[in-house]
Protein backbone atom coordinates (compact mmCIF):
# COMPACT_ATOMS: atom_id res chain seq x y z
CA UNK A 1 0.00 0.00 0.00
CA UNK A 2 2.63 2.33 0.87
CA UNK A 3 4.44 2.08 -2.52
CA UNK A 4 1.28 2.73 -4.58
CA UNK A 5 0.35 5.83 -2.56
CA UNK A 6 4.30 6.86 -3.00
CA UNK A 7 3.56 6.11 -6.48
CA UNK A 8 0.15 8.31 -6.80
CA UNK A 9 1.96 11.24 -4.73
CA UNK A 10 4.85 11.09 -7.44
CA UNK A 11 2.75 11.59 -10.28
CA UNK A 12 1.08 14.58 -8.77
CA UNK A 13 4.36 15.77 -8.01
CA UNK A 14 5.72 15.65 -11.69
CA UNK A 15 2.33 17.37 -12.95
CA UNK A 16 2.03 20.00 -10.76
CA UNK A 17 5.27 20.83 -8.57
CA UNK A 18 6.19 22.90 -11.69
CA UNK A 19 3.32 25.07 -11.80
CA UNK A 20 2.97 25.62 -7.71
CA UNK A 21 7.10 26.26 -8.14
CA UNK A 22 6.36 29.17 -10.63
CA UNK A 23 3.59 30.38 -8.37
CA UNK A 24 5.98 30.42 -5.18
CA UNK A 25 8.42 31.91 -7.64
CA UNK A 26 6.35 35.11 -8.28
CA UNK A 27 5.91 36.08 -5.25
CA UNK A 28 9.35 35.49 -3.83
CA UNK A 29 9.65 32.27 -2.09
CA UNK A 30 12.29 30.09 -2.41
CA UNK A 31 12.14 26.66 -0.32
CA UNK A 32 15.48 25.66 1.01
CA UNK A 33 16.21 22.14 0.88
CA UNK A 34 18.75 20.84 2.70
CA UNK A 35 21.01 17.96 2.05
CA UNK A 36 19.71 14.78 3.80
CA UNK A 37 15.99 15.70 3.88
CA UNK A 38 13.15 13.85 2.40
CA UNK A 39 11.54 14.62 -0.96
CA UNK A 40 8.25 16.54 -1.22
CA UNK A 41 6.84 13.44 -2.30
CA UNK A 42 7.93 11.33 1.00
CA UNK A 43 6.79 13.91 3.31
CA UNK A 44 3.64 13.92 1.41
CA UNK A 45 3.13 9.63 1.37
CA UNK A 46 4.19 9.96 5.29
CA UNK A 47 1.29 12.63 6.17
CA UNK A 48 -1.17 10.76 3.78
CA UNK A 49 -0.69 7.22 5.35
CA UNK A 50 -0.57 8.58 8.74
CA UNK A 51 -4.46 8.89 7.71
CA UNK A 52 -4.54 5.15 7.21
CA UNK A 53 -3.16 4.42 10.97
CA UNK A 54 -4.57 3.53 13.95
CA UNK A 55 -2.38 6.57 15.50
CA UNK A 56 -4.02 9.44 17.60
CA UNK A 57 -1.24 12.41 17.08
CA UNK A 58 1.14 12.53 14.48
CA UNK A 59 4.17 12.52 17.03
CA UNK A 60 3.33 9.04 18.06
CA UNK A 61 2.84 8.32 14.64
CA UNK A 62 5.92 9.73 13.33
CA UNK A 63 8.36 8.27 16.30
CA UNK A 64 6.89 5.13 16.79
CA UNK A 65 6.09 3.92 13.19
CA UNK A 66 8.02 5.76 10.78
CA UNK A 67 11.23 6.34 12.50
CA UNK A 68 11.14 2.23 13.78
CA UNK A 69 8.88 0.92 10.77
CA UNK A 70 9.32 2.61 7.34
CA UNK A 71 13.04 3.57 8.57
CA UNK A 72 13.77 1.19 5.18
CA UNK A 73 11.48 2.55 3.22
CA UNK A 74 12.13 6.24 4.30
CA UNK A 75 16.32 6.49 4.83
CA UNK A 76 17.48 10.31 6.21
Amino acid sequence: MLDEIYYEVDEFNQLYLEKIAGFASNINWYPKRKIGCMSMGEIMTILIFYHYSHYKNFKQYYEQYVCKDLKRDFPI
